[in-house]
């Protein structure tokens, strides 16, 4: 019983065989009999038409002799010859014009039988047609002309006879060469038929394996899709469900039998939603044409039985099945995730917040502490330069030296948490490695020579030269590596080494080796003093002191560009320490330190500064124009507009606050039309904070400029090149001199003492009016006038006090405690001016 249904499989296979093969043969006689009805058809026809062509040329040289004839009789009848002639004449007429003898035409003898014929007919022709007398008179001379063509008549029926003949055998030879091709064709069509036709009984039985893999599939499929976690639903275009799987049943509530056949819209999604969840499902995988083959993720609140809500994942498959279009739906219930999620989000914004409040706490801290520490060191510095004892000079260098300590820790701190917040800013400007490291070991010989040191550099290559890079935070790097070395190593040596790598994809990279001969590290202790807050002696008798930031800031700063650090070290034997950093090649450009130009000669622009600082419009002014800029002046946003929807500027240099029309207002309404719609406009402020920059963008801004004004900032606002912000390392003293000494350079001290004086007097009369309790608006306009003076001056302290103010003031917060630190402030600044006049304009003294 078992072996029927391969028994049956097999009877089956053999009838199906038999009738292919039947069929084959059947065909092939078919094709056989009808080979040979077409070659007898050919054969027939070929017959008739050469019997025909035979019967023409016979008949030439019969109606030759019958017009011979008729011209030859005793009194003949003119029209008994016309009529002879007429046959002639349609007799010559088939073979001079018949496209039946054209190919006869080309040969030879017969188109030269064929001439003398023509020319018979065209000398008679007239004849013939002519008068009756003239026609009888001519009879013996026609007669014997036409026993002269008679030979000719004679060669155009053997010549045809003979190309006929011949043409015949060539037709006949090739109907039966086309018929054998004929032949071979069909053999080997009947061949392919039968291969075919195996091919076919091969597929029918893949066909019926397939059918059998077909089911185990499907009854695989059918176990995964009742087995899975997942709701798996399948829907035609309508949203008819066709499948609803046992989780479906368990995620909605439903039984399979109350969903098949039923709209799965109305069924499981919120009729508050519904319309919109139907509409993204159909954006999402109907295509241009209209057809159900897309794919998508998408995530819907779906509606279980009891109406209760839930988040749902929906990933949709749009298909084609037997009954048409159709998709197969996967949900899954997602409400745990977005819990979860929703719990992470909490914990990053209680994170956020966290360090928000960090970052609030340093920056109160920085002002807190610096600013006094920056007070009392300039106090000392003004107390050391009066007449003192001897002692009094020690206990004030003891406080100098113990205020940079402390200052050096707290801006250790900063300068960490900067790095933390990935906050850390980077120049790149032009500098020569070799002179920073010069410099740098210049700056550590005296404490190396103190502690018997000697310290030295060596170049392990061929000299870096010049590059492109932040050479503020590489200093910051090698003094610390530097300083380290020096601190821990008594009558040894010190050597800094320079080696120029090869180039990391086109930029040189370059290692610098700190080498000591000092206490050394154990192996158990490298990596760990690059962590932060890490001294190796915790204890107090510690011969050296230090809060463990240095190599954490160290470390920090090398990773932040883009460079690698390390330790070399054995216990009593010294240390090596080296960092490797890629930088940019300086290329052609002129560039100096700590500034950034693309040219000595920049393209002259036409600029407008829209200043309300009479101080800060000057200087302004006076940079460009020294660069060689056509400038023009606005003390207003007001006047500024005005001046920019007339004439055509290139740049614009726009001020934030101003009386009558700010600067974010004024920038809109350029942008909106006129001259200088499209011009590049800078803001110029003595302050920005990010959320700052990006209102000031909004506006139409296309960039920021930071007071103070640097030859190098100013160049790079006017050509539209990145803007080097000020670091995090500036001066925190009452005045920065390097700021005077730039201005000295390019306004010339006495113009620049003319301009500090003008600012004395606007700071007195500043302070005096805020003392004096003038409104909020006033003041806040007041300090924002001095907050920019203040910038342009390197006044960096009173800047910020400044600027604190005029925020506080917009927030509409208390103010009245600040204003002691800002006549503290003042104070300060006033004789640090002072101060300055005196020494790097000695001539204003």
């Amino acid at each position: 019983m078992a072996q029927r249904p391969r028994e049956r499989q097999g009877w089956v296979r053999l009838v199906y065989a038999t009738l292919v093969a039947a069929a084959l043969v059947l065909f092939a006689l078919v094709i056989v009999s009808l080979m040979l009805e077409v070659q007898r058809q050919l054969e027939a026809l070929g017959r008739a038409s050469s019997d025909n062509v035979q019967w023409s040329l016979a008949q030439l040289e019969v109606e030759t002799s019958l017009f011979h004839e008729a011209l030859g009789k005793p009194d003949p009848k003119l029209d008994d010859i016309r009529q002879r002639f007429d046959i002639f004449l349609s007799r010559f007429t088939i073979f001079d014009k018949s496209s039946l003898f054209e190919d006869l035409r080309r040969q030879p003898e017969f188109a030269n039988s064929l001439a003398q014929y023509r020319n018979f007919v065209d000398s008679t022709l007239p004849l013939i047609d002519g008068p009756d007398d003239r026609l009888r008179a001519e009879i013996p001379s026609l007669a014997q002309q036409i026993e002269m063509l008679r030979p000719y008549a004679r060669a155009i029926s053997m010549a045809g006879i003979d190309y006929f003949s011949a043409r015949a055998d060539a037709d006949r030879l090739g109907v039966a060469q086309t018929l054998r091709n004929v032949a071979v064709l069909t053999s080997m069509l009947v061949i392919a038929l039968s291969v075919l036709a195996y091919a076919m009984f091969r597929n029918s039985q893949q066909s019926r394996q397939q059918t059998v893999q077909m089911a185990t599939m499907t009854d695989r499929l059918k176990t995964v899709v009742e087995s899975s976690a997942d709701a798996i639903l399948v829907i035609d275009r309508d949203g008819i469900a066709s499948e609803f799987n046992p989780a479906a049943e368990e995620m909605f509530g439903y039984m399979r039998d109350e969903v098949i056949g039923q709209s799965t819209q109305m069924l499981l999604l919120p009729p508050e939603s519904m319309t919109a969840s139907v509409q993204l499902i159909e954006d999402r995988v109907i295509d241009a044409q209209g057809k159900l083959t897309g794919k998508a993720r998408l995530e819907l609140v779906a509606m279980r039985k009891n109406g209760g809500r839930f988040p749902a994942e929906l990933t949709i498959v749009g298909t084609r099945g037997t009954k048409g279009e159709m998709a197969v739906l996967f949900l899954r219930d997602i409400s745990l995730r977005q819990s979860t999620e929703e719990e992470m989000r909490r914990a990053r914004d209680r994170a956020l917040e966290n360090e928000r409040a960090k970052a609030e706490f340093l920056a109160v801290m920085s002002h807190e502490m610096r600013t006094p520490l920056n007070g009392l060191l300039g106090s000392v510095e003004i107390l050391g330069s009066t007449a003192l004892t001897e002692r009094q000079k020690e206990i004030v260098d003891i406080i100098e030296t113990s205020g940079n300590v402390l200052l050096g820790h707290v801006n250790a701190v900063l300068d960490l948490s900067s790095a933390e917040a990935g906050a850390l800013r980077l120049d790149a400007v032009a500098f020569s490695v070799e002179a920073l490291v010069a410099e740098v070991v210049a700056n550590q010989s005296g404490l190396a020579e103190a502690a018997g040191n000697r310290i030295e550099i060596v170049a392990a290559s061929d000299p870096v030269g010049r590059i492109i890079g932040d050479p503020g935070r590489l200093r910051q790097i090698l003094l610390n590596l530097v300083g380290n070395a020096v601190k821990f190593t008594t009558d040894g040596r010190v050597t800094v080494e320079i080696e120029a790598l090869p180039s990391l994809a086109g930029n040189p990279l370059v290692e610098f080796r700190v080498i000591d001969s000092g206490i050394g590290i154990a192996e158990a202790d490298q990596e760990r003093i690059f962590e932060d807050f890490v001294t190796l002696d915790r204890s107090y008798g510690r011969e050296v002191g230090g809060t463990g930031l240095g190599l954490g800031i160290t470390r920090r700063l090398v990773e932040a560009m883009g460079g690698q650090i390390g330790i070399e070290s054995e216990p009593g034997e010294g240390s090596v320490f080296w960092v490797r950093l890629p930088f940019s090649p300086a290329g052609t450009t002129s560039v100096e330190d700590g500034e950034s130009s693309v040219s000595d000669k920049p393209v002259p622009q036409r600029v407008l500064v829209i200043e309300d600082n009479s101080i800060n419009r000057f200087v302004l002014s006076t940079l460009l124009a020294e660069s060689g800029h056509e400038v023009t002046e606005a003390i207003d946003g007001m006047e500024g507009v005005a001046l920019a929807e007339k004439e055509r500027f290139d740049v614009i240099l726009m001020d934030i606050s101003m009386p009558r029309l700010d600067g974010m207002e004024a920038t809109r309404l350029v942008r909106q039309g006129g001259a200088s719609a499209t011009a590049r406009i800078v803001a110029v402020t003595a302050h920005a904070m990010p959320d700052e920059l990006q209102r000031y963008r909004a506006a139409g801004m296309d960039d920021c400029l930071v007071k103070p004004i640097t030859r190098g900032g100013l160049s790079a606002a006017i050509e539209g090149r990145a803007i080097t912000a000020p670091t995090d390392g500036v001066s925190d003293t009452p005045l920065d001199r390097e700021t005077l000494t730039d201005l000295v350079s390019h306004l010339g001290a006495e113009t620049l003492d003319g301009l500090l004086i003008r600012f004395v007097a606007e700071g007195d009369a500043t302070i005096a009016r805020i003392d004096a309790g003038a409104e909020a608006d006033q003041v806040r306009r007041l300090a924002h006038r001095l907050s920019g003076s203040a910038s342009t001056f390197g006044a960096h302290q009173l800047a910020r006090h400044l600027a604190k103010l005029e925020t506080l003031l917009k927030q509409g917060r208390p103010t009245i405690w600040m204003k002691d630190d800002l006549r503290a402030s003042w104070a300060e600044t006033r004789v640090a001016v002072q101060a300055a006049r005196s020494a790097i304009l000695p001539k204003s003294a």
